[in-house]
């Protein structure tokens, strides 16, 4: 996905090594001089990431027991981050960078749980089913990758796009 995790988004950032994580701007008028601090596009994008993150967290710990058995528990907070990752992803040419920045890194990424999908599929490994645990695998990657073309064509569909 280009622009979440390549060079031109870290660029787009600057480099924790070479920017200040605070600027100061000065705003003179004509009663007095005042000096407010601003964060640096770098600590911008790390404050971005942390509200999403921390959303998309709080909703996977939010995420009801589904009532019906499902081979993963981590099923459905992945299948919703990848139709918003998809959507997002598609509608990255009319959504800011930071919009793209507080959903994609940070939303989707403290919603969809890789690791407990790894979690779940080395217990049923561990039990020996290992029929079931590869029928989880393949479930979520299979509904994850349909549920991002998904939210791409939703994301076509909002842009006016042929879908």
């Amino acid at each position: 996905m280009k622009g979440y995790g390549d060079k031109s988004f870290a660029t787009h950032f600057g480099s924790p090594r070479t920017d200040a994580h605070m600027t100061r701007h000065t705003r003179r008028d004509a009663s007095a001089s005042t000096s407010v601090e601003h964060p640096s596009p770098w600590m911008h994008g790390v404050l971005l990431v942390f509200v999403g993150g921390a959303a998309g967290a709080w909703l996977r710990h939010a995420l009801p027991e589904l009532p019906f058995n499902v081979p993963s528990p981590s099923l459905l907070p992945n299948a919703l981050a990848c139709l918003v990752i998809g959507f997002l992803h598609s509608a990255r040419q009319r959504l800011r960078t930071q919009a793209a920045t507080l959903g994609v890194i940070g939303f989707c990424g403290g919603l969809s749980t890789f690791s407990g999908l790894a979690l779940a599929l080395a217990a049923k490994v561990s039990a020996g089913e290992y029929a079931q645990a590869l029928f989880a695998a393949g479930l979520e990657v299979l509904v994850g990758v349909a549920l991002v073309l998904l939210g791409a064509r939703l994301a076509r569909r909002w842009q006016g796009s042929p879908v």
